[in-house]
């Protein structure tokens, strides 16, 4: 597919941000949306500065209204490319509030991304039998979850588990679908996770957009969190219990 406007939510931070870097590049459209308007606006001057076109939008992703809004702007022209990366977590706070906060995000939010998308793709010429690309932004934990991070752990295996029913659906529409797993990464979401060694976002965004490029429906990284997702699936429980003492304490 012919990558030319690609559309980022959660762009003002973390793999959002390095996402927008490493897709800017002269002639291409960006539209760039998040909560942090300073931020925004840097990202928005260096992808520019890459000889990109950029649009920013200032909203949150838990406003219905204001997602149909960007939708809509965004497929004015056509869209080739919407990475959904928007997200939070917490620790176990065990406070009701927070714990809505993050499903509000995390999944709430991100539905009301992707479900009014589908159908302005459905509706675009395929370009290389494709009408358009779908990320999502899921994680290691969606598929063995850390019992310090119940709430996130479980809003990632929902958007992994959302993400391959998607790229079934969608199959017959040629509407690409990729769901991402990172490992850890060094963002604001796990800066107090006590991982050893994490990712840069800038090495997480090449990642990705190298797996985005191959059509990839399921992109994890590092390698062994696809091997350590695959032998964990197949473990009883009381195993599983056991190797949660080897992943970080706490969100």
């Amino acid at each position: 597919m012919n990558y030319q406007n690609i559309a980022i939510t959660g762009a003002s931070s973390g793999i959002g941000y390095a996402l927008a870097l490493e897709f800017a590049q002269k002639g291409r459209y960006l539209y760039l949306c998040g909560r942090n308007e300073y931020k925004l606006k840097e990202i928005k001057q260096k992808c520019e500065q890459k000889g990109a076109n950029v649009s920013i939008d200032v909203f949150d992703i838990t406003f219905e209204i204001e997602c149909k809004k960007w939708i809509e702007k965004i497929f004015k022209n056509r869209l080739d490319l919407l990475i959904a990366n928007a997200g939070i977590a917490n620790g176990n706070s065990y406070e009701l509030q927070k714990d809505k906060q993050m499903v509000e995000v995390n999944i709430i939010g991100v539905l009301n991304i992707i479900v009014p998308s589908i159908k302005f793709f459905e509706s675009q010429k395929c370009i290389n039998n494709k009408c358009g690309h779908i990320v999502l932004m899921s994680s290691m934990v969606g598929i063995f979850p850390l019992p310090t991070g119940m709430v996130y752990s479980a809003s990632k295996s929902f958007i992994h588990s959302y993400g391959e029913s998607l790229s079934i659906a969608l199959r017959k529409n040629k509407i690409a679908i990729s769901t991402v797993h990172p490992g850890y990464v060094d963002t604001k979401l796990i800066q107090n996770a006590g991982a050893n060694k994490p990712l840069q976002p800038s090495q997480a965004a090449k990642i990705i957009k190298n797996g985005i490029l191959k059509l990839k429906e399921n992109i994890y990284f590092p390698i062994s969190t696809k091997i350590a997702a695959k032998i964990y699936n197949l473990m009883p429980l009381w195993i599983k219990s056991k190797l949660q003492s080897f992943l970080p304490k706490e969100l």
